[in-house]
């Protein structure tokens, strides 16, 4: 029989319609069909009367399907695959100067920015605590900054809403907190976790939302029990917390991070003897393996050690690959990356390599050349999170003070220019990176 049909939002008259309809008491088969009829009627007529979804910006996804329900984008373009369209994702970024002694705040920084774009909020020493930020931390519309020079932790609880000189919700200071030279920090499902290197201590708080200035912390790893020493960065990933321990060139690891408490003893310690580890900096979770950035001749001089599964780690583990110089690392610094390639950056001036990038990580060996390089003395900062999102690769340089955005880093070539260039005239020695979706 013929019937009206519907797709794609249309109706099509003279449509075929292979239907058997069922005989039931008391109803005539052509009451049955015309209800049908009617009911396709509403469909094309009535969208937005529960009969289908609606489609909000009108680009003939219904907004169930569309992976970018509140702009008009037909094509879907997903270039990451995170299922978020490239029209929709929005990406904030915080940046501090350790010289210069502020913190610039770029909100949406995937919208096309140039060199010149001044920053929507400046925090500075005047009216927002902040001195010599040597590490900074996004989550949830927070923003937490680890200051080496007043010897605090400063959060500001209002990411979009922060003007220049902003004052902080919270400060955790150096009395009833125990910040004592915070190296690195991050927060991770609302907690927050600071290494603090004069000390040789963790400091974990929970739920910062709650806390109080000059809260003591709710657990200290310290030197005693959990075997800390100058750490100088950490990462928690998949529950576990990784701290690079300068001191004495070890990584220890403890499992269960959000529920540690006192001075928990660690559940795997890498070391120099069979693990590599000399002098480690940065610490990085990318596919379940553990990359260890290691700066200092000796044993792994300028290399990027690499262990998995990073879940499961054990003492004195020999690391799966080493990444040397034949990988085009000069003082390794951090590493970043995803399922289809990492990028390792050098802080070595004047030698050529910024940024090292290889592909297939999975399949990578000790010694692997690098697959692409991008420019020179340029520093990336943190665990990946801090330097990667949706796709995207996000770099400061020390000799050209600025910030450099690399969107869909996976497509990324040997120099390539960058999509996204911020620079501000006083900026000075960009020191500590993060960005976040919002």
């Amino acid at each position: 029989m013929q019937e009206l049909g519907v797709h794609d939002g249309h109706a099509l008259t003279g449509a075929e319609l292979d239907l058997e309809v069922a005989k039931v008491s008391g109803v005539s088969t052509k009451r049955v069909r015309f209800g049908l009829v009617i009911m396709a009627i509403q469909l094309v007529l009535c969208r937005g009367c529960g009969l289908l979804d609606p489609d909000s910006d009108g680009d003939e996804i219904i907004d169930d399907l569309d992976n970018c329900p509140a702009r008009f984008n037909e094509d879907q373009t997903d270039t990451d695959g995170d299922g978020v369209g490239d029209v929709c994702e929005v990406v904030d970024l915080a940046m501090g100067d350790a010289v210069a002694g502020r913190v610039y705040v770029y909100l949406d920084v995937l919208t096309a920015r140039s060199a010149g774009t001044q920053p929507d909020a400046i925090l500075d020493n005047a009216g927002s605590g902040i001195s010599a930020p040597n590490t900074v931390s996004l989550e949830d519309g927070w923003l937490a900054v680890g200051n080496t020079g007043n010897d605090t932790v400063t959060l500001y609880g209002d990411l979009t809403g922060l003007t220049d000189g902003a004052a902080p919700t919270v400060t955790l200071d150096n009395g009833g907190s125990g910040i004592d030279d915070p190296r690195d920090l991050q927060m991770v499902a609302g907690d927050l976790y600071v290494a603090c290197e004069d000390d040789s201590t963790v400091r974990i708080y929970r739920d910062v939302s709650t806390l109080t200035h000059g809260v003591a912390a709710n657990a200290v790893l310290d030197a005693g029990g959990s075997d800390v020493s100058g750490p100088v960065g950490l990462c928690v990933a998949g529950g576990v917390l990784y701290v690079a321990n300068a001191g004495n060139d070890t990584i220890t690891v403890y499992e269960n991070a959000d529920g540690l408490t006192g001075a928990p003893a660690p559940s795997a310690t890498l070391n120099a003897a069979g693990s590599q580890i000399d002098n480690p900096i940065g610490v990085s979770v990318i596919n379940n393996v553990l990359y260890v950035c290691n700066l200092s001749a000796g044993v792994a001089t300028n290399t990027v050690t690499a262990y998995s599964p990073a879940d499961g780690l054990t003492d004195g583990q020999a690391p799966d690959f080493v990444l040397g110089g034949p990988s085009g690392l000069v003082q390794p610094y951090s590493v970043a990356g995803d399922t289809r390639r990492i990028f390792a950056s050098n802080l070595g001036v004047g030698l050529g390599f910024g940024i090292v990038g290889f592909s297939g990580p999975a399949s990578l060996v000790s010694g692997n050349p690098p697959t692409l390089t991008l420019g020179s003395v340029v520093q990336l900062e943190g665990c990946p999170e801090a330097v990667t999102l949706l796709g995207s690769m996000w770099t400061i340089s020390q000799s050209f003070p600025g910030i450099y955005g690399y969107r869909y880093a996976a497509s990324v070539g040997t120099d390539d220019a960058a999509d996204v260039t911020l620079y501000d005239a006083t900026m000075s020695a960009p020191s500590c990176l993060a960005i976040e979706e919002r």
